[in-house]
């Protein structure tokens, strides 16, 4: 495949195909026929289905685990002052 071809390019093409061969069904493309290329046009569709919620999940984790850290950091600056107002600065119980 080109460099310049994206995914939406090649599957429209493949689509247009597939119409064409259902509306001329003589059509002869060597030794692939009209059910083999729907069967490689399908697992194509449902692949990139798969990526792109694979994609949609992973992008979802990562902005969790990176929220993660602010929130925890916020939590202990509140723990330090806290510890410190509540037991004194330079107390044992202090969170350094």
């Amino acid at each position: 495949m080109a460099k310049s071809m994206s995914f939406d390019s090649v599957q429209a093409d493949g689509e247009t195909l597939v119409r064409v061969w259902d509306a001329n069904p003589n059509l002869a493309l060597g030794d692939i026929t009209r059910d083999q290329f729907k069967t490689i046009m399908t697992g194509f569709v449902a692949a990139r289905a798969t990526a792109n919620d694979l994609r949609t999940q992973l992008t979802a984790a990562v902005n969790a685990v990176n929220n993660q850290p602010r929130q925890i950091n916020d939590i202990c600056v509140r723990g330090r002052a806290g510890s410190r107002a509540q037991f004194g600065q330079d107390s044992t119980n202090t969170i350094s």
